[in-house]
């Protein structure tokens, strides 16, 4: 058991982070032109090949039009995840709210739930092999550049200063123009299919509770949802493991607020993380306040000395 969690723990971090960038939405919508103090412009490497913005614009009416995204403010997505490799399949559910709230429970039997959310300010998870935990600083900011790749209302030159489009050749057994972006805070490459310009999938290198991880996603069964194209299916691999996520259904209902207030236990960290914070602020204070407290205080008292032990005292050992 303690083995499949070891092998399970990298996919399931992956999964859960990029759950909450659904694929329908990692193409940007459309960007008013940018001003001249923008970032250089993302160019293709061949003059032979299409610019991004002529991928992206191609992709965008592929999807179902950026109108139709416009009109997306919250989504629900439910499925299943399996990994063939452990024997293992239970369900999933990601939760999205425009801009930056969502959350993912994955369930697994045997296991229990495997939980990942963000609320705009804090991102956290739970899950069985660790318990309850905070999301570091590095995977906070690559979650966050995700979910403004999600939510399709920015600028792609505001979130990745660098744009190229590299080549056209074979992702996943089929033709695909290879796009790369980068920021401070995520490398990735995108892979748009050249006969359908959806989003064929993407290599990165996710921050994860285990340090940095190579992933590739490949996604596809594309299939109408209301207005919008939607895959229906990923897979993830990382590190030698394959997992398998089927979308079996979208809903683009709203979403109450009280499904993306972070759980007790997370609350408790922040609580915890607060006070330790108070803590050393007082450790601080407190040692310059004793140092000036030093300076005025009058000499500190010698001690007494200790009487000494009489020596002229008549000897009550025994005479040998």
């Amino acid at each position: 058991m303690q083995t499949r969690l070891r092998r399970l723990r990298p996919l399931a971090a992956c999964t859960l982070l990029l759950a909450g960038a659904p694929a329908f939405a990692q193409t940007p919508a459309t960007a008013p032109k940018a001003p001249a103090s923008a970032p250089s412009t993302p160019k293709a490497a061949d003059a032979e090949l299409p610019t991004f913005e002529e991928i992206h614009q191609r992709s965008l009416e592929a999807m179902g039009g950026k109108e139709a995204m416009d009109k997306i403010e919250f989504t629900t997505v439910t499925g299943f995840m399996e990994m063939p490799a452990m024997g293992m399949k239970g369900a999933m559910k990601t939760q999205v709210a425009t801009p930056d709230r969502q959350r993912t429970t994955m369930t697994l039997p045997g296991l229990g739930d495997i939980m990942q959310g963000m609320n705009g300010d804090v991102g956290w998870s739970i899950d069985p092999m660790r318990g309850p935990a905070l999301t570091e600083p590095k995977e906070m900011a690559q979650q966050k550049t995700l979910e403004e790749l999600s939510n399709g209302r920015l600028d792609p030159r505001e979130i990745f200063p660098t744009i190229e489009v590299r080549s056209l050749g074979d992702f996943a057994g089929r033709p695909c123009f290879e796009v790369f972006l980068k920021n401070d805070d995520l490398e990735m490459t995108s892979f748009y299919d050249a006969k359908t310009f959806l989003v064929a999938g993407m290599r990165m290198t996710m921050e994860s509770p285990l340090g940095q991880i190579p992933a590739e996603v490949v996604i596809g069964d594309y299939k109408k949802q209301g207005d919008l194209m939607l895959p229906g299916r990923s897979t993830t691999r990382v590190m030698g493991q394959e997992q398998v996520v089927v979308f079996e259904s979208y809903s683009f209902d709203p979403i109450d607020d009280s499904v993306f207030d972070l759980p007790e236990a997370i609350k408790g960290l922040l609580a915890a993380r607060e006070a330790q914070k108070n803590a050393e602020g007082n450790d601080e204070d407190g040692a310059g306040d004793g140092d000036a407290a030093t300076d005025d205080a009058p000499p500190a008292r010698r001690p007494r000395p200790r009487p000494r032990p009489k020596t002229d005292a008549p000897s009550t050992a025994p005479t040998p």
